[in-house]
């Protein structure tokens, strides 16, 4: 435990340097677990927690009047308090999930996971893991129209059979409710409502759909201001038990879909966090950030990895994203969201969170 030395100081950095200070060690993985609030009854103290992890052992660097004792305890078996709904980040509760990752308990639970649809063994991966699926066949438009499957779409009936849990993602393509055309507006709103009443059918209560930012087109204040217009129109077609989610595609900051959420203030409307857009060049800060920054309205993510250019949707262990941090840090800020694998192959990424204990 320590101080930041400065003002601005990053607390990952002053993790790092306290722990080779006062034990000695050396972390290969320091993964953030989020903050807490140590005395949150009368104080706004804010401690950042790490858990590291790969530590190789040296010389302590104490100050005079530090007199520290460093013994091992051992992880494997540790029970803590059972895991609880509440969102608070308390001491308490925080201290317990330091016990439960230490002790390498899973970050990912079965019955919050779910895989795409895009994926070519979706199926299997569904029937093997016990996941859900997020069903991508209706992001082409016209299929909401009866149009027939395009090429790559595994039938929906296959995927029906292979699990009992589904989300549904809507058609995205040219469709925006900033759109400054009236005729372009119409058909957003008129794919939306199909999107909605389709996952309403098959009794589905989750839906994701693009938040519909483009860049050097819309003003932020206009796209909000119109987005959030739009959405509490629509959102007198969505049933109370449904869910839906705007997801971020080009949105170069996280505020742009917080302040759709404060503006219409409706537990229906959530937000779905594709961590690998927020990846990309079109992100302006880490995936981390927008993580932090979405917690309050998450209801879903969509995780899948790349080199920080391009939307590459590339298996989880396959880019410089860290993964294992972001799970983590998910599990600390919204643990009751659900997230999807959005990949072309599963198996290869869900064997690798069993292999990094990941997966419960």
């Amino acid at each position: 435990a320590g101080k930041l030395d400065y003002i601005g100081e990053d607390p990952r950095e002053a993790a790092l340097r306290e722990l080779r200070e006062e034990t000695g060690a050396v972390a290969s993985e320091l993964i953030p677990l989020g903050p807490f609030y140590p005395t949150c009854a009368y104080s706004t103290e804010v401690i950042q927690m790490f858990l590291a992890r790969g530590l190789s052992f040296g010389e302590r660097e104490l100050d005079e009047d530090e007199f520290l004792n460093v013994f091992r305890l051992p992880g494997a078996g540790r029970k803590g308090p059972e895991r609880r709904n509440s969102r608070r980040q308390d001491a308490g509760r925080r201290a317990s999930r330091v016990v439960h990752a230490a002790g390498g308990e899973a970050l990912v639970r079965r019955d919050l996971l779910y895989v795409s649809s895009i994926g070519e063994d979706c199926c299997e991966a569904a029937r093997e893991f016990g996941l859900g699926i997020e069903l991508a066949q209706f992001c082409t438009a016209a299929r909401l129209d009866g149009a027939p499957p395009e090429p790559w779409e595994l039938p929906v009936e296959r995927c029906l059979s292979a699990s009992s849990r589904f989300v549904l993602h809507g058609p995205f393509n040219e469709l925006t409710p900033a759109a400054i055309d009236p005729l372009v507006l119409d058909v957003t709103k008129k794919r939306y409502r199909q999107a909605i009443k389709k996952a309403h059918t098959m009794g589905i209560q989750k839906i994701v759909l693009h938040a519909g930012f483009l860049p050097l087109v819309y003003y932020p204040e206009w796209f909000v201001k119109r987005s959030a217009a739009v959405w509490r129109e629509l959102l007198c077609d969505v049933p109370d038990d449904m869910t839906v989610c705007l997801e971020n595609v080009l949105e170069p900051e996280p505020q742009l879909l917080t302040a759709i959420m404060e503006a219409v203030h409706d537990p229906r409307l959530r937000i779905c966090l594709d961590l690998g857009h927020a990846n990309t060049c079109a992100s302006a800060l880490p995936p981390e950030n927008w993580l932090r920054a979405c917690a309050p309205y998450l209801s879903h993510v969509h995780l899948h990895n790349n080199q920080g250019g391009r939307d590459l949707h590339a298996a989880l262990f396959d880019g410089v994203m860290d993964i294992a941090g972001l799970l983590s840090l998910l599990e600390a800020l919204s643990p009751q969201a659900t997230c999807t694998l959005e990949l072309t192959q599963d198996r290869p990424s869900l064997d690798w969170l069993v292999e990094k204990h990941l997966l419960e």
